[in-house]
């Protein structure tokens, strides 16, 4: 007999997993690896790369996801994308960043620029391999996400 699982349940079983195995660093963790974390987040939301640089050289994992302001979780390079940092999102990926991971909600970092509007962070991001095919759970684009969110020009860009 086989089994299916949807891709929602697989990846809220996935998160939870993680959550619970401690592999998935945020805020609301102690040690020194959570406030590096902390470090990398902000870096990445104002686009400081040398801060960002630091906060990796002490231990911050560069896919860590933040759960401390929305419980869908948010990676650094998730905040670079979102406030149009191509700087950030360039150093965050050439540090190990997975350019194409999503969080709980299937939001990967092109999808977060999309819904912005950050042109610049999106350009980047299709640069470094991001793939513009990928569906959040809705089943949307960054496409579709940036249409929805009244982007047009970045919406040609993602055609």
């Amino acid at each position: 007999m086989q089994f299916r699982i949807s891709r929602r349940s697989a990846i809220k079983g996935i998160g939870a997993l993680a959550l619970l195995s401690g592999v998935s660093a945020c805020s609301s963790v102690g040690g020194s690896g959570a406030r590096a974390n902390d470090q990398l987040f902000g870096a990445a939301k104002s686009g400081n790369v040398t801060a960002i640089e630091g906060a990796l050289a002490t231990g911050a994992d560069v896919n860590a996801f933040d759960y401390s302001e929305r419980k869908n979780g948010r990676t650094a390079l998730s905040y670079a994308a979102q406030n149009n940092h191509p700087d950030a999102i360039r150093t965050l990926v050439a540090a190990g960043a997975q350019v194409n991971l999503a969080n709980n909600t299937g939001y990967t970092a092109l999808h977060h620029a999309a819904e912005a509007g950050a042109v610049e962070a999106a350009k980047t991001l299709l640069e470094l391999g991001a793939d513009k095919n990928l569906r959040h759970l809705g089943g949307f684009t960054p496409r579709n996400v940036a249409l929805e969110n009244n982007h047009p020009e970045l919406a040609e860009l993602l055609r």
